[in-house]
């Protein structure tokens, strides 16, 4: 289906790509910080603890996973929507708002001690934030596959969305960082939150959605939709494979704090400074996986790039041990620089690879159907974090989250590292060519 606007200008790649910075900023901003808010390490003595660690793990999940039922819906209502400003952007620019205000609350809770009302409160901020959540990057990562149409285009549209990724987390990680040591976390959330709302309205505000017909839909209701969702095989190849992975990367990403101040014995503020040797590593990195993506194909380029990860990811094991001959300053800039390629991979090749699966499914049905395949990657992504909140606060519950004894803190690397090497095994049953897409004819 050709593209109404023709190809997209570097203007217009460039303005898409910020709602990605937006969600990369809001995402590793809660990652990072949640957890760490409501039940820091036993050595943070400033902070009081709010919520029970293990209990503190149970929200996220509980938020995640009443989060998780709004990916399948949001995505088919917003495939079905016919308002006449298109069927992605009255998401958008209805639940940004929303979504800046529950990310400032999240950082207020009610009582400032411990307390089960905190309890009652992270689960339902949780569910709210990550639920607004979905009704932005569903319908945002959906307009990809409509707005750039080849296998080459989409990998380019993919590269500028993963710079802009690179740049939100860098941000998200060295703003929030900075924020949270020299002011408070609710400047932090209010300053973030803020920049966000200002790339997602950018990023819908020079591309132009093509005009869909919906009532064919209506032989699709939500339950038939997600099950012949389920019955694309390379779909559901996909999906098991992209489960392990972010329940593994979320894992390590979600102690990052924990990490740095427990471990590596530096303040809060370095959290975002030691991710910024590995953002470096990406930036560097993504032309180099954007033109391999293009010579040897999608598929093997992400697979080797889970396959490395899940091999750098063991050796956070061993990151300041005596016997390890370095600073662990230097241990954990080398370990971070390494990451550059692979990391890029996972940032540039998802989306790509999700808009052939689409291009897939529409050979079979005769329907633009992108929001539904990116709803269900966005519940299982939603999944895989409720299980890696609950499964990081069982192993501080259960082996020690502070410096004499900080045994579940270095068994995240490990464990993580265990389920991405499950999600390249997966991945290998990957079957899907590049032709899909239309690169043959283009």
């Amino acid at each position: 289906m050709a593209n109404d606007a023709g190809r997209l200008t570097l203007f217009q790649k460039i303005t898409f790509s910020t709602g990605e910075c937006a969600n990369s900023i809001l995402n590793i901003s809660f990652v990072l910080w949640s957890m760490f808010f409501y039940a820091p390490p036993q050595d943070e003595r400033h902070m009081a603890p709010l919520i029970p660690v293990l209990l503190a793990g149970a929200a996220m999940s509980v938020g995640k996973v009443v989060d998780a039922v709004t990916d399948p819906l949001v995505a088919y209502w917003s495939d079905r929507c016919g308002s006449r400003w298109g069927r992605r952007k009255p998401f958008i620019a209805v639940s940004a708002p929303l979504l800046f205000l529950v990310f400032v609350l999240l950082w207020t809770p009610p009582v400032r001690e411990e307390s089960l009302v905190n309890l009652a409160y992270l689960a339902f901020m949780v569910s709210a934030f990550w639920s607004l959540f979905t009704a932005v990057r569903i319908p945002y990562v959906s307009l990809i596959p409509e707005i750039a149409v080849t296998s080459e285009e989409r990998v380019n549209l993919s590269a500028w969305i993963a710079v802009m990724m690179i740049a939100g987390n860098a941000a998200g990680m060295l703003g929030s960082s900075y924020l949270v040591g020299r002011f408070s976390f609710p400047v932090m959330g209010a300053a973030c939150g803020a920049v966000c709302l200002v790339c997602w309205y950018t990023s819908i505000s020079f591309v132009r959605e093509k005009k869909f017909e919906t009532s064919d839909f209506g032989k699709f209701n939500l339950y038939k939709a997600v099950a012949t969702t389920l019955r694309n095989k390379p779909f559901l190849v996909f999906l098991y494979a992209f489960f392990s992975f972010q329940l593994g990367f979320n894992l390590l990403t979600g102690g990052m704090a924990y990490i740095v101040r427990v471990i590596l014995g530096m303040s809060s503020g370095a959290v975002g400074t030691i991710f910024l040797a590995c953002f470096a590593s990406v930036l560097a990195f993504t032309p180099v996986v954007t033109a391999l993506a293009k010579r040897f194909g999608k598929k093997k380029i992400f697979s080797v790039s889970i396959f490395m990860i899940s091999v750098f990811l063991c050796f956070t094991f061993f990151v300041g041990r005596d016997y390890v001959p370095s600073t662990v300053q230097t241990q954990i800039y080398v370990l971070m620089a390494l990451m550059g390629f692979p990391v890029a991979g996972f940032f540039i090749l998802p989306n790509a690879i999700t808009a052939d699966i689409v291009d897939h499914d529409e050979k079979a049905t005769g329907l633009r159907r992108e929001a539904i395949y990116y709803g269900m990657s966005g519940f299982v992504w939603k999944l895989a974090i409720a299980f890696s909140a609950t499964l990081m606060g069982w192993l501080f519950h259960g082996y020690g989250y502070a410096s004499q004894c900080d045994m579940g803190i270095r068994f995240l690397g490990p464990v993580s590292s265990l389920f991405i090497f499950i999600s390249f095994l997966v991945f290998q049953f990957y079957t899907l060519g590049e032709e899909v897409s239309g690169s043959e004819t283009d």
